[in-house]
């Protein structure tokens, strides 16, 4: 049951920043339909996953289901295969974008976008570096 606790907890933290980034859109004055579409998107998705978790967490069969998937070892390597290559592709996008930028007498932008793939890079070396002595 922890385990779900924690996952609404991180599905309601995802709404919470749907509702921010659209409050901050609207108050902006500036009402961007791109920016409006992605943080609905945000909160749809977290809200269906937060009542699709209350439903496994009321139904006892599919709440002992849930809990063996979750540990179950492969499970978890495909997990953690995903989310490396999602990492990394996202990375490589974002230094494609930056040169396609950079083509197109975009720096600035170009720039912020190539920080914050360098941001990914290190923050995910940190955080392998600490798991690795932590297990």
């Amino acid at each position: 049951m922890k385990m779900i606790k924690n996952r609404i907890i991180w599905f309601v933290t995802v709404a919470l920043m749907g509702i921010v980034i659209l409050i901050f859109n609207v108050l902006k004055g500036n009402i961007d339909s791109s920016i409006i579409g992605l943080s609905s998107g945000m909160i749809a998705v977290a809200v269906l996953k937060i009542v699709q978790l209350f439903r496994i967490s009321k139904n006892k069969d599919k709440l002992k289901k849930y809990e063996v998937m979750q540990n179950e070892e492969r499970y978890i390597m495909i997990s953690q295969m995903s989310g490396k290559f999602t990492l990394y592709i996202t990375i490589w996008c974002e230094f494609l974008a930056s040169f396609i930028l950079i083509l197109c007498n975009n720096n600035h932008i170009a720039i912020i976008i190539m920080y914050v793939a360098a941001l990914q890079s290190f923050a995910y070396l940190l955080i392998f570096k600490y798991l690795e002595k932590k297990y």
